[in-house]
């Protein structure tokens, strides 16, 4: 049962996003706990499934494991739940929740969990909740032998989150451990420590900004600097780094570079594109390429649309009308997937009625192909339009635009010359 869950919540997550994993090696043995950011309702979990093949154990309000069906799933992907006080449920039930939890570490399984405790759109850590140390401390101290227990931080980011075919990234930290703090008690003191380290650790792995607006900024500094090998998530960590060390010498200079990323990134955005396109123009050639590969997406997109319409329109507008901003997407699926079940088994009964057991095999083949082609019809179309915007407007309407990114481009690769310098310097000393 475990192996049919797992698969659809990667099915899930990989229809929707194209899941970048980056850093270390998750061990393919031994205790641990995996633990992460919260701001993408249960695709969070999902993403998980992308890092390891290790049988995962998820930690998970309670409230979950009520909800029908979805509480079914939960249940037997063998989820150990927590009781919170603001669920108004019997918080003395977390005794057999973290004798559980002690029990898997100590039989060497891997538990997902989530620090921060709620979900959330903002765009920094939230502070940690105690329950990860004291859970990772109580193992410890229950085995009678040194436990191997390694505590991994992911730190997710979602490019777009809302946007079909964005990019999902997972970076993998280093292992922290916590065996020093394990040979007296779990007293508040040492369990604010092992909190303050396994929340350090995870931040280091984030882009964190203090408001939403300045997050495309960064990321539209990240896309100009040199890549020097470096992943878009480790140049953002670095252009925070930076502007942070700016606003401290130079406050006045800070917010207008900030400004200038921000008005230039809205800009941008509006026309569809981002700034590493217009580092050099797409050949007429490639533009030649593009338009007949626009039109058959375009079309192959409306025909998904069609195929699955039923299935998935309900859904995205409740989901849009009713869910948090952090769980649209995962309303959206979920609701989908069950409603596309549905869907297709109609789909299949009608056509199999109408014209006999064929005729309701391809209705099924029609449909799963049509799930299978949306993601990459996604892709090329929004491919195509990009080569074909900016070759179109290269010399037009680009042009001021490129002259602004440009400026930006050399301000912000001085700056990050300026840094590496820095760090280097302070690594010889």
């Amino acid at each position: 049962m475990y192996g049919l869950i797992r698969t659809y919540g990667r099915a899930m997550v990989g229809s929707w996003y194209r899941v970048e994993a980056h850093g270390e090696a998750l061990p393919e043995q031994g205790a641990m706990i995996l633990y992460a950011n919260h701001n993408g309702g249960l695709v969070d979990g999902g993403l998980m499934w992308f890092l390891t093949r290790r049988q995962l154990r998820f930690i998970a309000k309670y409230t979950l494991l009520k909800m029908p069906l979805l509480g079914l799933l939960i249940r037997a992907a063998g989820t150990i739940p927590v009781y919170r006080k603001k669920d108004k449920v019997d918080t003395s039930l977390n005794q057999s929740s973290f004798a559980a939890i002690d029990a898997a570490l100590l039989a060497g399984e891997a538990i997902v969990l989530y620090p921060e405790g709620e979900g959330g759109t903002e765009p920094f850590v939230r502070p940690f909740k105690t329950g990860t140390a004291r859970m990772a401390l109580s193992a410890l101290a229950a085995s009678g032998s040194p436990l191997d227990l390694q505590l991994v931080p992911v730190g997710i980011t979602y490019e777009d989150q809302d946007r079909y075919r964005s990019v999902l990234h997972a970076t993998v930290g280093k292992a922290v451990r916590l065996d020093d703090l394990a040979e007296g008690d779990a007293q508040p003191a040492t369990v604010a420590r092992a909190t303050a380290r396994i929340q350090a650790a995870l931040r280091a792995l984030l882009p964190e900004h203090e408001s939403r607006d300045q997050v495309a900024a960064s990321r539209l500094a990240a896309e100009l600097v040199p890549a020097r090998g470096r992943t878009l998530q480790e140049r953002m960590r670095a252009v925070v780094t930076g502007l942070a060390r700016l606003r401290e010498a130079a406050p006045a200079r800070a917010a207008r570079l900030q400004e200038e990323l921000q008005r230039c990134a809205q800009e941008l955005r509006g026309l569809g594109l981002r700034g590493g396109d217009l580092q050099e123009p797409p050949t007429w050639g490639e533009a030649l390429v593009a338009a007949p590969t626009a039109l058959l997406s375009g079309a192959l997109r409306l025909a998904v649309h069609a195929v699955w319409a039923p299935a998935y329109w309900p859904a995205r507008t409740v989901a849009k009308r009713f869910a948090p901003a952090d769980k649209v997407v995962t309303f959206t699926l979920i609701g989908s997937s069950f409603a596309g079940v549905l869907w297709a088994a109609g789909a299949a009964a009608w056509a199999g009625s109408a014209a006999g057991g064929a005729a309701a095999a391809s209705a099924l083949l029609v449909l799963g192909a049509a799930w299978w082609l949306a993601g990459y019809a996604r892709e090329a179309w929004d491919a195509s339009l990009v080569t074909l915007r900016t070759r179109l407007f290269w010399g037009s309407r680009l042009a001021p635009v490129r002259a602004r990114v440009d400026a930006l481009r050399a301000q912000v690769t001085r700056r990050s010359e300026a840094q590496a310098r820095l760090l280097r310097r302070q690594a010889t000393t």
